[in-house]
């Protein structure tokens, strides 16, 4: 059965992401259902289903428990034949939301109204002046209770939090391509975060949009793990997003520009990374949900690697890096230039627009929607002079278990939508697992119950003791293992099994060469000439972009 046409009426924030809000948390969400349907010129009355979407309802005491999407139905108006649903999860709620309306209307020929998702977060407390010790001290505590709840269990029991899982994802990629700690350090991740910063200007409603940072100011931040400092985190915001979907296309469209949801995909995993199969860096649930987006779709890999632009989930680097790995972009050098350019994560991203947590997925998609149509309400002038036809967003829930994926388009001038060539329609044989996969499985069979191999690592105290949390793979499973001692990825080990699992070995051998599959070196520095040469291109490009002026 063919799915109909999903087309986006509009799509507002509250007003501006922040981590001191103002207003409660109901309020926000009315105020971004309010001027979503205001401005799409549409009556509340109209409204034939709302999902309303939190990721933490009842975190903070102004917050609201119970039935919030049939009271936020109640003060907005909607009428009370109108179907309301809640929908609790993690960073994905939002994403999850839009993902159920847009398949009730995609898949059921009886849905002729408009669906309206509403996704709110306060994550901070409110606030109207400055904040005390204690409100930060209890601001921090309830965030942390709240972020700590989406890790897995495994996780919790090493005092792993979602920075940790994202450091261990870190080490992993950098030695699969090869980095140094010092170049990762000291040159990628600063150019990602000043550029995203810079790139932050151009949305108004960024909550670092206002934000100067130089290379100098950037450093004087302490790393608070293996690779990032505190500039290279998406903070912890509160904000509240609307979006307004119907199968009729708008009757007055922004700017003249039509926007539909080409389709979606969904994909999960489990909940801990130790407890997946196959390369730490490998996610089901992203390629699930790719799978999925492109089936409905009917697109390829390709075409979303040759569209107009994305917004990618990204909390820390290493999230949206495994995003591009699981694209299909396999040049080093051309994932760099991409994360550090304007076409994906336009605007610079959670990293520099902030990070409400509940809201982000759908937050991206009306950004996405704004940019499409052009819309200088939402978006600096300046940024507009070119827009995108293609376009598609993705949303990551805890350590990547939950994820979606949206595809955009928007009609061209001449009133159609763009053509997809036969060559970039849907291929099921990009998703099946590669060589790689297939010998990394194999080589499992080197390994025993207590032999193993250090696959990513993550700075951690233990019992006050500094030291760091390795994930081992064993020959059927990973396991989280601690030592106090420093030690490289690649490293042949024993390990000793406890309530908290030990290094009792480190042999002076490493199974690389043996097992080279489990830590793919697809590129080593010392000889790529080329790869350094570029990596030299992108350290002046700091400094001279970034660094201190002259004057200094």
């Amino acid at each position: 059965m063919s799915k109909s046409n999903v087309y986006i009426l509009g799509g507002e924030l509250a007003g501006r992401i922040t981590n001191k809000p103002t207003i409660p948390y109901m309020e926000m969400m009315h105020l971004a259902g309010k001027k979503t349907l205001e401005r799409a010129g549409v009556q509340p009355s109209e409204i034939e289903s709302l999902r309303v979407a939190s990721m933490s309802p009842e975190s903070f005491p102004s917050k609201q428990t119970g039935e919030i999407a049939a009271e936020l139905a109640s003060i907005i108006g909607i009428n009370q034949y109108a179907t309301k649903q809640i929908i609790k999860g993690t960073s994905s709620a939002g994403a999850l939301g839009l993902y159920g309306a847009w398949e009730n209307i995609a898949n059921n020929s009886n849905a002729e109204g408009y669906s309206l998702v509403i996704a709110g977060e306060q994550m901070n407390s409110l606030c109207i002046g400055e904040k005390t010790k204690e409100m930060k001290r209890i601001e921090s505590q309830t965030i942390t209770d709240i972020l700590s709840g989406v890790t897995g269990e495994a996780e919790k029991k090493y005092g792993i939090t979602m920075v940790d899982v994202g450091d261990l994802l870190m080490s992993a990629w950098s030695e699969k391509h090869g980095f140094k700690d010092e170049a990762l350090r000291e040159i990628v991740m600063p150019l990602i975060t000043l550029s995203k910063y810079a790139r932050a200007k151009n949305y108004p409603n960024a909550q670092f949009s206002d934000i100067n940072i130089d290379l100098e100011n950037y450093k004087k931040s302490a790393l608070l793990t293996n690779y990032f400092r505190k500039h290279d985190l998406a903070p912890t915001s509160s904000a509240a997003c609307a979006v307004l979907l119907s199968r009729k296309p708008p009757k007055n469209p922004l700017n003249g520009r039509i926007v539909r949801i080409l389709g979606m995909g969904q994909g999960t995993d489990n909940p801990s990374i130790i407890n997946r199969d196959g390369s730490i860096l490998h996610s089901s649930a992203l390629m699930g949900a790719l799978y999925n987006a492109c089936k409905n779709a009917d697109v390829s890999l390709k075409y979303l690697r040759n569209s107009d632009g994305a917004s990618i989930h990204d909390p820390f680097a290493s999230i949206e890096l495994l995003s591009y790995d699981a694209l299909g972009f396999t040049d080093i050098e051309d994932i760099l230039d991409l994360v550090i350019s304007d076409k994906f994560n336009r605007f610079g991203g959670l990293s520099a627009c902030g990070h409400p947590v509940g809201v982000s997925g759908l937050f991206y998609v009306a950004q996405s929607y704004h940019l499409l149509c052009g819309d200088e309400n939402n978006i600096k002038k300046e940024a507009l002079e070119v827009l995108p036809n293609t376009y598609f967003t993705n949303s990551v829930g805890a350590e990547l278990t939950n994820i979606l994926f949206t595809l955009l388009q928007a009609k061209n001038e001449d009133g159609s939508f763009p053509i997809i060539p036969d060559e970039e329609r849907f291929n099921a044989n990009e998703f099946e697992l590669g060589k790689e996969h297939k010998k990394y499985d194999k080589n499992l069979k080197k390994l025993t119950d207590i032999k193993g191999m250090i696959i990513a690592k993550t700075p951690k105290k233990i019992s006050d003791q500094k030291g760091y949390v390795y994930v081992v793979q064993l020959r059927d499973r990973k396991e989280f293992a601690y030592s106090p001692h420093d030690i490289n990825l690649g490293k042949f080990i024993d390990i000793k099994h406890g309530d908290i699992n030990e290094i009792s070995t480190v042999y002076r051998g490493s199974l690389v060469k043996k097992t080279k599959n489990l830590i793919d070196k697809s590129i080593k520095l010392p000889k790529n000439i080329k790869f350094n040469r570029h990596l030299k291109h992108l350290q002046k490009e700091l400094e001279t972009t970034y660094g201190p002026s002259p004057s200094r």
